[in-house]
């Protein structure tokens, strides 16, 4: 297009200078029609260069292909899990959701924290106690087979650490401190699909950095439910 537009108007401004030439036969005019046809030229060629890095412009558009997303709303998931238990004046109130990104088919990770509500009574002092635990944890899961995975799981725990000790007057006081307690769980369990975008899942972790300030025993069994949206 670029070279058929260019061809129009030199060939057009010329023929017109060839006719001129033709009619007059005068040396004057001929250079005179020359100068006003090579600068006829000028605007005509800026002009079809114009036209044509427009079509050009517009063809690369065209087959400029789309960017693609670093992260994926469909390999996005929430979930979370929730628990509970009452009895002889203690209980516990747990809520654990998370937030996730399906990394590969076979790799996912979720950021989750826990929350968990403790109340009961001191046996040898009978004092009443109560603790706000607040857990902060990356879990990393690997499919192997079919949803089945196994899974490595880092948490950051903030909890009362509670101890006696003897007052002034020879009776032990039931006191605490806020410590933050490092566990580091492996292990691995399944995945069960309810629908086309929710299921739950079941599995069984081992706390490497067991301490008497963990929170849970060895093994440690969880469950729970995930949407995607």
């Amino acid at each position: 297009m670029k070279k058929l537009f260019k061809k129009y108007f030199v060939i057009s401004n010329f023929l017109a200078i060839a006719y001129l030439c033709r009619v007059k036969k005068s040396l004057k005019i001929f250079c005179f029609t020359f100068l006003f046809g090579a600068i006829c030229c000028i605007p005509n060629y800026a002009l079809a260069q114009r036209f044509d890095d427009k079509e050009e412009s517009a063809s690369e558009n065209k087959e400029k292909p789309a960017k693609e997303k670093f992260l994926k709303k469909e390999n996005v998931f929430v979930g979370g899990g929730l628990g509970g238990g009452f009895g002889n004046g203690a209980g516990m109130i747990q809520a654990s959701p998370l937030v996730g990104y399906n990394i590969t088919e076979s790799f996912q990770t979720a950021l989750k924290v826990t929350y968990t509500y403790i109340y009961g009574t001191e046996g040898l002092t009978t004092q009443r106690y109560s603790d706000h635990i607040i857990a902060t944890s990356l879990i990393n899961r690997y499919v192997v087979w079919k949803g089945i995975f196994l899974q490595v799981e880092p948490e950051l725990m903030n909890r009362k650490d509670y101890y006696l000790q003897t007052n002034a007057l020879g009776i032990d006081e039931l006191l605490s401190k806020r410590i933050n307690v490092f566990n580091l769980y492996v292990g691995g369990g399944a995945y069960m699909d309810f629908s086309s975008n929710s299921g739950g899942f079941i599995l069984l972790l081992y706390n490497l950095n067991q301490t008497k300030n963990s929170f849970y025993r060895n093994p440690h069994i969880q469950a729970g439910f995930t949407f995607g949206f």
